[in-house]
């Protein structure tokens, strides 16, 4: 009996320590979820940073043209670069280059990266290389000295486009930096070329240098361009705008006209009306109808009435006249013709 009851002792020594050891789980377990939470937050926080610094997607590539393919391969390794920690091995890097290209890209690429390709593609630079291989322009060098031969700065136009232009096709090209500065003066205009020869004749003076003096000259020719397009004459009367809502109101409006107030165009450009009267009264800012002041021909109330009737009855009053002006010459012509007749007859 006395084993018995030491081995229940035991037993219960054992219950005993499973309990402690219970319990002093159970006080780990009250303590672990706050660190679980905190641990977690801090992980929630360190994704949410990546996600909201991490570079945007590029654009996948198709045709080398729209994405250019120049274009699409900086982005490419801007992500890369930024987001070097959600792409750390060559595996993932390659797959999300598989993601970011499509159409004619994707079927060049597809043949390098199956399992059974004859001369697979195992890092992404190998890859980039093989795509540049694909779409690169073997002919833009040239193009790019073409367009560059036919490029001037017009008159008036914005020097900061064409700048800008010019610098892209000089890069494009492989212009020599110290070509610059002589084929930028040969595209100008004369005034700019001779207010400009001092910075460009100095070899002291840098291209950005003599940029900025040419800038200078292109912007007073910009700003007198637009001084004389504001001053020219425009042709007297309401601007057509816009179309009338209907054809009654526009026939309303144009109705009465009369040839008088046709315009002319000089030989400098401007235009004026053909009529010296319509001219004087245009001038003196009086109406062509009524020639009182307040309103214009077009709103004169006696132009759809009173004037045009007018006009009408002065236009047939003038036409009788003549006609009775006539009729009375040719029937004295007749009375002397047949009294000459009557006069050899008697004789």
């Amino acid at each position: 009996m006395a084993p018995r009851k030491n081995t229940a002792s035991g037993a219960d020594d054992g219950d005993d320590k499973v309990q402690r050891d219970s319990t002093s789980d159970s006080a780990a377990i009250e303590f672990s979820p706050d660190a679980l939470a905190q641990a977690l937050l801090k992980a929630f926080k360190g994704v949410s940073a990546s996600s909201k610094n991490a570079r945007p997607h590029p654009d996948k590539l198709s045709d080398g043209k729209n994405p250019a393919f120049e274009d699409w391969l900086a982005l490419m390794k801007d992500k890369f670069r930024f987001d070097a920690e959600s792409y750390p091995t060559e595996e993932q890097r390659i797959s999300y280059i598989r993601g970011r290209v499509e159409g004619k890209a994707a079927s060049h690429l597809r043949p390098r990266l199956g399992d059974g390709a004859a001369s697979p593609l195992a890092t992404c630079d190998e890859i980039f290389d093989f795509l540049r291989s694909v779409f690169r322009d073997r002919n833009a060098r040239r193009r790019a000295r073409e367009q560059l031969d036919n490029l001037t700065l017009g008159r008036g136009a914005p020097f900061y486009e064409f700048h800008g232009e010019f610098v892209r096709l000089a890069t494009e090209a492989g212009l020599a930096l110290d070509e610059w500065k002589d084929r930028l003066e040969g595209k100008l205009s004369f005034r700019i070329r001779s207010a400009t020869a001092r910075a460009f004749n100095n070899d002291a003076v840098t291209f950005d240098e003599y940029v900025q003096e040419v800038s200078e000259q292109a912007y007073l020719v910009e700003q007198q361009v637009a001084k004389e397009k504001s001053n020219t004459p425009k042709a007297y009367g309401r601007p057509n705008t816009q179309r009338s809502s209907t054809t009654a109101s526009t026939s309303k409006k144009t109705a009465g006209r009369a040839p008088r107030y046709e315009q002319e165009t000089l030989a400098n450009g401007t235009r004026r009306f053909k009529d010296p009267k319509i001219r004087k009264l245009a001038a003196e800012g009086k109406c062509f109808v009524c020639e009182k002041t307040g309103h214009n021909w077009y709103d004169c109330p006696r132009k759809d009435g009173a004037a045009v009737a007018e006009t009408t009855a002065r236009e047939n009053t003038e036409g009788m006249s003549k006609k009775g002006k006539r009729a009375v010459i040719e029937g004295e012509t007749d009375t002397e013709e047949s009294d000459s007749d009557s006069g050899k007859a008697d004789a």
